[in-house]
């Protein structure tokens, strides 16, 4: 995974919170947007691409979005 620039620490495998947010389809594919907040208390956007598979839903592809420009 993607590691905090800041911390080293992939925000991901220890988080504080996980919230699940928007769930929408792209062309056929499932993605559900996710909301991690890190120990620290910072918030990090993943969309993770599901796939239906004969044991249930299964992570396909996850992608880190970009921090949300909140500055002037």
């Amino acid at each position: 995974g993607k590691l905090d620039p800041l911390t080293g620490i992939n925000p991901v495998s220890n988080p504080g919170s996980v919230r699940m947010l928007e769930r929408r389809n792209e062309g056929g594919r499932l993605m559900q947007r996710v909301m991690v907040t890190d120990q620290a208390g910072r918030g990090h956007f993943l969309d993770y691409m599901m796939i239906e598979t004969p044991e249930g839903w299964q992570i396909n592809a996850v992608q880190m979005l970009p921090a949300p420009d909140i500055g002037g």
